[in-house]
């Protein structure tokens, strides 16, 4: 997961899963309406933040309480994430050139 201030006072999000990834056109959009619907629950906290999902070959063959626990754990150091950047503005966030800030659970993370 991806994600980059965007000035506005909402939240947005994109997903990128491709079909290398996850070969069965079932099976992606399965995980695209998990990360939707998981999304839509935790936006309200999020912020003024652009969120990209990038999507691992595993997470296709993993377990719906699996999958969504997962995006559970990383939608909510998203929104802790997002509170810091926005109380310290001042530059004192560390992220990349770019202004992204990178999300990762471990590599246990399908997604």
């Amino acid at each position: 997961m991806i994600a980059v201030p965007n000035g506005l006072d909402h939240p947005r999000l994109g997903m990128a899963i491709g079909r290398r990834r996850i070969r069965l056109a079932v099976k992606r959009q399965w995980l695209k309406r998990r990360i939707r619907e998981s999304f839509r629950q935790h936006a309200h906290r999020l912020g003024g933040v652009d969120f990209v999902v990038l999507a691992k070959a595993q997470a296709g063959t993993q377990e719906r309480s699996k999958v969504r626990s997962q995006l559970d754990v990383k939608w909510e150091r998203a929104a802790l994430s997002a509170l810091r950047a926005k109380s310290a503005k001042r530059g004192s966030r560390s992220m990349n050139a770019s202004g992204e800030i990178s999300l990762r659970l471990g590599n246990e993370s399908a997604i």
